[in-house]
């Protein structure tokens, strides 16, 4: 598989990165010359949640879905029992758990690599970035990484979403699309 920043030509806007994909669409911008604007939605670099490591080798090594995004929702989200078992009543459990496939080996690789920091702030395009109000009211690890991000781009438009958080593609689809398309519209296109 070749790195994002080794594939075709874009025609533009880079494709919103999300979570790990926020990084890995960030250091995509600062390899490539036709990546016209970026637009990044609670993106997540290393060190994260590092504490979750044995407890996510274990579940993966049980096959546990339910566990995973237990790991994800209380011991690295920081929400309450209560919001997990809300969450497993309702039909976005089935969406978490496909989600939680890929957690074992994104959360690897993200605290694996060593982000290009320096490389961010000489962006020369119209850098967005969106995050959840109930993420930054949580703190912990999606708070700190938006900040690194926020940080590392001072010139990039940060966005609050109100009232929602990590998994804002979740909770309001079209709340999250109409932010995108905003970003779309002043971006690239």
């Amino acid at each position: 598989m070749r790195p994002a920043w080794a594939l075709p030509r874009c025609t533009g806007t880079f494709p919103p990165g999300w979570s790990y994909g926020g990084l890995i669409a960030s250091e995509t911008a600062t390899r490539r010359q036709d990546v016209r604007s970026l637009g990044l939605y609670e993106p997540v670099s290393g060190p994260f949640a590092e504490h979750v490591t044995p407890a996510i080798r274990d579940a993966a090594q049980d096959a546990d879905l339910d566990r995973l995004v237990e790991i994800v929702n209380i011991e690295i989200a920081g929400y309450d029992h209560d919001h997990v078992r809300s969450l497993r009543e309702s039909p976005i459990w089935d969406h978490l758990r496909l989600l939680a496939q890929a957690l074992p080996a994104e959360h690897t690789a993200l605290n694996a690599f060593t982000p290009h920091y320096e490389r961010y702030r000489g962006l020369q395009i119209p850098v967005d970035i969106l995050a959840g109000t109930l993420s930054a009211a949580a703190g912990g690890v999606y708070a700190e990484a938006v900040d690194r991000f926020v940080s590392a781009m001072p010139h990039a438009r940060l966005t609050w979403m109100e009232g929602l958080s990590h998994l804002a593609h979740v909770e309001a689809p079209a709340v999250l699309a109409a932010h995108l398309h905003a970003i779309h519209e002043r971006g690239g296109r």
